[in-house]
């Protein structure tokens, strides 16, 4: 009888949820708003649950991190950089990058992977007793938590000038040139390539990734994107399709070319990877005449690349198509204005939500 009743309780034990005692984790889109305003908006419930006000006043420029737990917040009159944690809603540091005799904007904050330092994108103007005298843009080497400028650059280093990120391990640079180059943030070597320049067989060009890891980093060092090809034969047609690159080994493992691509603007994806949506390229209305704006919504299976459905949806002049929901049941439209008008994949309007003041960018989506 013991046995039986110490065989239960190992049962019931391993049927209890993995997160129990804690909560699950929800979707969220964080939205700006002029001039200071930071909203924390519940996808599932479309409300605002918490709004957060920056330290110094209206937002010039953000930047996620690499990790999704902070934004960093231009303000000042671009004097400043502040730190929002995201989980906790509260701005937690403050970068004063003011100089005596100075004008400094910052125009942008480069994280290094690490989390650690930044290159920090500044304009310079040299107050004179008599005039204002333009100096050349410079580039900060900053060490977040000291809070130290370690160099002051004309340029970035060469081997992360153009098309880099942070590599989706978050330990190094990914340099997106003739392919993906991984490249060490200490010594700026290059660690390894993977050539996509290269043509595989005959009749094939190079190849170009676009948008996120359709495996959201979760089989590293596998890492599998769409891919876009200009027909080498016809010249005046696009491929596209699906490539796996492993970024332990440099190679490519798969290709999959879906066909002719698809003529959309940028693509948002559910968050399971089997379905995108994207405004589809000259179909969309301009106001005229008085009549509403019209734009036509792109449902695309991205297990083949086929259409699945376009949506023409008439809506404000302003507003454009910025997010969906990581399910696909709901699009987004938001732009010049205070509300989040929503639809269903179908065109159909499902609500629209007013928010307290005037939106600035498109929402961005996190997930805590």
């Amino acid at each position: 009888m013991k046995s039986l009743l110490k065989i239960c309780a190992l049962l019931c034990a391993f049927n209890l949820p993995a997160t129990a005692g804690q909560e699950e984790e929800r979707d969220y889109f964080l939205i700006y708003a002029m001039p200071n305003l930071v909203f924390k908006y519940d996808i599932e419930k479309d409300e605002v649950v918490a709004t957060a006000k920056t330290l110094h006043g209206v937002i010039h420029d953000r930047t996620l991190s690499d990790d999704e737990k902070e934004l960093f917040f231009v303000t000042a009159k671009q004097a400043h950089v502040e730190v929002l944690d995201i989980k906790k809603m509260e701005f937690v540091e403050d970068h004063n990058f003011e100089r005596p005799d100075w004008i400094i904007r910052v125009d942008g904050v480069r994280e290094v992977p690490g989390g650690e330092k930044w290159y920090v994108h500044v304009d310079r103007i040299r107050r004179k007793l008599d005039r204002f005298v333009i100096e050349d843009e410079q580039y900060f080497h900053y060490d977040r938590a000291e809070r130290e400028i370690l160099k002051e650059m004309k340029e970035l280093p060469s081997a992360i000038r153009r098309s880099a990120s942070i590599s989706p391990d978050g330990e190094n640079w990914m340099v997106s040139r003739n392919g993906i180059t991984l490249i060490n943030p200490k010594t700026l070597k290059k660690i390894g390539h993977v050539d996509l320049s290269t043509p595989r067989y005959t009749g094939m060009g190079s190849i170009s990734i676009r948008g996120d890891d359709f495996f959201n980093h979760e089989r590293l060092p596998l890492i599998r994107h769409m891919y876009t090809m200009r027909d080498p034969v016809k010249r005046n047609r696009t491929l596209m399709g699906l490539v796996d690159i492993n970024l332990e080994t440099f190679e490519v493992v798969s290709l999959e070319e879906w066909g002719s691509a698809n003529s959309m603007w940028r693509m948002f994806y559910t968050r399971d990877r089997k379905f995108g949506f994207g405004t589809k390229r000259g179909e969309r209305r301009s106001q005229v005449d008085g009549q509403d704006p019209l734009t036509t919504v792109v449902t695309m299976d991205l297990t083949n690349g086929r259409t699945v459905r376009e949506a023409r949806i008439e809506h404000r002049n302003g507003l454009s198509f910025s997010a969906i929901s990581p399910d696909g049941s709901k699009l987004y439209f938001t732009g010049r204005g205070h509300e989040v008008a929503i639809y269903d994949p179908e065109g159909k309007h499902l609500k629209t939500v007013e928010l307290e003041g005037e939106m600035d960018g498109r929402p961005v989506l996190i997930r805590e």
